[in-house]
């Protein structure tokens, strides 16, 4: 629009507003990130925040059009009021420092201090999302015909991942599962409702860890964030904080006066959610003062919401754990989640906590070689991450337990059942017939190969013996002389 005022004029001009049009204005800058709000609801919302229940609220909006500092646009079949893109940023320099007043916790120890570069619970997020796959991989998961996970299994693998049955754990936990539905991370058989490990899986671990959390972030946002105006709204006040520390109790009653939801019933407790989904992601860092839940944005947060995202914001993760000669290996929290996704697939989690804490059981490592893994690569592992050298009685255990592995195993042969054991000494003897035969289960029953079945009626027939066709099915019945 060709009446759109300069930049430096921006103060001035917003100082000629009428405290409506201010609202107004407030409104459009900074509801949903500064991305704009429906026309219908901005106007509803107006209304309703006067106190007056007036009709006036697109004579407000109109003015600010016709002053150039908002547009109408149109984004999914509406019509959408936005600040103009170039006097954004001047819009926002004026009016937030007030907003921000309101908002703002001061805490004296940080007081200067810079927002940390990611919160922990990223690293929380990564490695229940591996653990959580490893289990799928090894156990598989019976859910119901509704696709909910049974109560009793739900409690267990809360436990393993060291969440509680609290309402905020429940998010967490929500969430994860579905972030691993909603990528095809896992595929279900319809006929058993069980769950187990995709092929996208695989995928998915071939992607820097840093990659795999980006993916997740951008996940939230599409799926969580952007659907809730509210939730939006919060989160774009908390980006424009720049790093500073905000009372929740404040931001609820901004975005109470600015939020264009469509309900402001328990605004407080769906903020809480998905606050804590961010938390969860490493976008945001909490602190409690003085009982006061207060937030603030993490630099890898700022970067994740920055117009163009860089990418830049390193996460440091560690390459190694220790491992004890009562079979217990330590991890770090902070470890590569690939790490904590290929211990979880040959040792068993005992404890959650800053320290995760896997123990290598017989059973452990059966299951891993029931699944394709090696001992020698079970070892190769340990000797590679393991700080400090690997205790002599674990190598020398869980290597004879490889031993171990195999030496027994179940075939699936058939049985020619003979009338007699003379009919069977009989076949047996014929040069034909026996390479046929893996030997004698007694001495009327002969152990057949069940790939060899076709071929052993042909040659019986072209022999001139006449075998029932098909497969008996029934009991099998063996005397004390084993006929």
């Amino acid at each position: 629009m060709d009446g759109a005022p300069p930049n430096t004029s921006i103060a001035s001009q917003l100082a000629d507003l009428s405290p409506d049009e201010l609202l107004a204005l407030r409104m459009i800058a900074f509801a949903c990130r500064g991305r704009g709000v429906v026309v219908e609801r901005c106007h509803q919302k107006l209304n309703e925040i006067s106190g007056k229940w007036r009709r006036n609220a697109a004579k407000i909006t109109e003015r600010l059009v016709n002053g150039g500092l908002v547009t109408i646009t149109r984004a999914n079949y509406r019509h959408v009021y936005k600040v103009r893109p170039e006097l954004l940023p001047s819009v926002i320099h004026v009016l937030f420092p007030e907003m921000l007043a309101r908002m703002r916790a001061t805490i004296p120890e940080f007081e200067g201090t810079p927002p940390t570069v990611i919160s922990p619970d990223a690293y929380d997020f990564l490695a229940q999302l591996h653990i959580i796959m490893a289990l799928l991989e090894q156990h598989g998961l019976r859910i119901t015909s509704v696709g909910a996970i049974y109560k009793r299994m739900l409690k267990e693998i809360l436990q393993q991942l060291g969440l509680s049955e609290g309402a905020l754990s429940n998010v967490r936990f929500g969430f994860l599962q579905h972030f691993i539905r909603d990528e095809g991370l896992v595929r279900e058989d319809p006929s058993t409702h069980q769950i187990g490990v995709s092929s996208r899986w695989t995928e998915y671990l071939k992607m820097p860890a840093a990659d795999r959390l980006r993916r997740s972030v951008d996940y939230c946002f599409k799926n969580v964030i952007d659907k809730d105006p509210d939730a939006e709204t919060a989160l774009g006040l908390l980006f424009f904080a720049g790093g500073r520390l905000v009372r929740l109790d404040r931001l609820v009653d901004e975005v109470a006066l600015l939020g264009p939801g469509a309900s402001w019933q328990a605004l407080k407790t769906r903020l809480e959610t998905n606050l804590e989904i961010l938390l969860y992601l490493g976008i945001l860092e909490r602190v409690v003062y003085k009982d006061v839940p207060c937030y603030r944005i993490t630099q890898f947060g700022m970067d994740s919401l920055s117009a163009q995202p860089s990418g830049t914001v390193s996460l440091e993760f560690q390459n190694g754990f220790y491992i004890q000669p009562n079979f217990q290996i330590l991890v770090p929290f902070d470890a590569e989640p690939t790490l904590i996704w290929q211990i979880a697939s040959f040792a068993r989690l005992k404890q959650y906590d800053r320290w995760l804490t896997f123990v290598i059981t017989r059973d452990s490592v059966y299951l891993a070689l029931s699944k394709g893994h090696s001992i020698d690569w079970i070892l190769s592992f340990l000797h590679q991450h393991a700080g400090g050298s690997l205790p002599q009685n674990v190598e020398i255990t869980v290597r004879q337990w490889g031993i171990d592995y195999g030496a027994l195993y179940f075939m699936k042969p058939l049985l020619l059942h003979c009338n007699n054991p003379e009919l069977a000494n009989q076949l047996t003897r014929s040069p034909k017939l026996q390479p046929y035969f893996l030997g004698k289960l007694s001495p009327s029953d002969l152990l057949v190969s069940p790939a060899k079945l076709s071929e052993l009626q042909d040659a019986l027939r072209a022999d001139g013996y006449m075998p029932t066709p098909g497969i008996f099915e029934g009991p099998i019945h063996v005397n004390s002389e084993g006929v």
